[in-house]
């Protein structure tokens, strides 16, 4: 059986046969919102093993038979909810890439995979509001501190994790992975702040058995690491370098969810730009509660930057869903009204992406109300934490959680 015999069934995907994603614990996905526990990289089981584990043979023969795998069901509860995931992407790019021959064996090569995605570790410099330990090793402190305030659900929620713990790729196992793809026209480097181990991407590029030309790179960073000039050395050969930077709101509340200023990324945006010709710069916008106001002073920032043809796209990457309570939903439909007319209002002399528009629908969804206390605990309690207050960034939301 080949992908064109059964790409118009309902439940068909794509990714258990052509994408994974491996994170820093060496775990092996068929994509990042598969919602079960699947095997590890190891000393004894390498990549190929990995992406043939029980598990993900059991997902292979549920979308075969056209039926959803439970842990795809969160992935497809989250294409109903926002009309997007990562199935929609690679269905989309099986023509884009004439793959349409590609046989859906039960065990699949790992030179099947097209896309991957290798998160090389939780080392991040920054704490942003909308992260925790596992995918920042900088949050430990600040998760501690929140711990012993004891509010409630956040730490089950969030800090279950071992705060010492950091998670990293060996270089074996970068080493591994790399050997072990054949195809890839799609290869994505995420962290973490995958920028603080650039030895690891130059190891797997270096590694690959594979014609660097042929292949699309992704970098997902925060801006504010420097890149070698060796990596961009390397980035020079490939088909394309595309660089998408998180920018999630105008100064005053990029500060207030990142801890950094604007400023800090321009060496990092511009070094890019001028230094490797195969470039696309976008910026990504994870929506959560404190930035529904922030669209366009992040759209003013980025045009201000007159990357012209460079620029590849600023839009709504993501909407926070864990932790669940800095979900947008969880503001009053009174706020999220007025933040929806600023959005009309701006949208009005300014072209944007398609994902501005469906931000602009969610808005005016219904409030859910279960997690509001938590919202307002630990925002209370985090700006307690960190020396600041929401009511000083953005009061229309600060009124509401500090309950004036």
């Amino acid at each position: 059986m080949k992908i064109k015999d059964i790409i118009g069934n309902e439940n068909f995907c794509p990714a258990p046969w052509i994408h994974a994603v491996v994170t820093p614990r060496g775990s092996v996905r068929p994509c990042n919102d598969f919602s079960m526990y699947v095997d590890r990289i190891t000393s004894t089981q390498n990549f190929h093993d990995t992406y043939n584990s029980s598990v993900i043979k059991d997902v292979r023969t549920s979308i075969i038979n056209d039926k959803v795998h439970p842990g795809c069901a969160s992935c497809r509860e989250k294409e109903k909810r926002v009309g997007y995931c990562k199935r929609n992407s690679l269905l989309n790019g099986i023509k884009y890439w004439g793959i349409e021959e590609t046989e859906l064996d039960i065990e699949s090569p790992t030179k099947n995979v097209i896309w991957l995605d290798i998160r090389l570790s939780n080392a991040c410099n920054l704490k942003c509001r909308h992260c925790y330990p596992v995918l920042s090793s900088a949050w430990k402190g600040d998760a501690g501190k929140l711990r012993e305030m004891e509010i409630g659900e956040y730490i089950k929620d969030v800090v279950e994790y071992k705060l010492n713990e950091k998670y990293e790729l060996s270089r074996d196992i970068v080493v591994d992975v790399s050997k072990g793809v054949g195809q890839l026209r799609r290869l994505e480097f995420k962290g973490g702040e995958p920028l603080i181990r650039q030895d690891l991407i130059e190891d797997f590029i270096r590694n690959m058995n594979y014609d660097l030309k042929e292949i699309q790179i992704d970098i997902i960073s925060n801006g504010t690491v420097k890149m070698k000039d060796s990596l961009m050395e390397l980035l020079n050969e490939c088909k394309l370098l595309k660089m998408d930077f998180s920018v999630e709101a105008g100064e005053k509340m990029f500060n207030y969810i990142r801890g950094i200023s604007l400023e800090d990324l321009k060496e990092t945006i511009f070094g890019i730009s001028r230094n490797v010709a195969p470039s696309r710069i976008g910026f990504r916008i994870t929506q959560m509660v404190y930035n529904i106001f922030e669209y366009p002073n992040a759209h003013r920032w980025i045009k201000g930057l007159n990357l012209k043809e460079q620029l590849s796209g600023i839009f709504i990457h993501n909407y926070v869903v864990h932790p669940k309570f800095l979900n947008v939903l969880n503001l009053p439909l009174d706020i999220r009204l007025e933040a929806q007319q600023v959005l009309s209002d701006f949208i009005v002399d300014n072209e944007c992406d398609e994902t501005v528009y469906k931000l602009k629908n969610t808005l005016g969804k219904p409030q859910i109300k279960e997690n509001v206390d938590l919202l307002k605990s630990y925002t209370k309690n985090l700006d307690e934490v960190r020396g600041v207050s929401l009511l000083d960034v953005e009061p229309r939301i600060g009124r509401y959680i500090y309950d004036q």
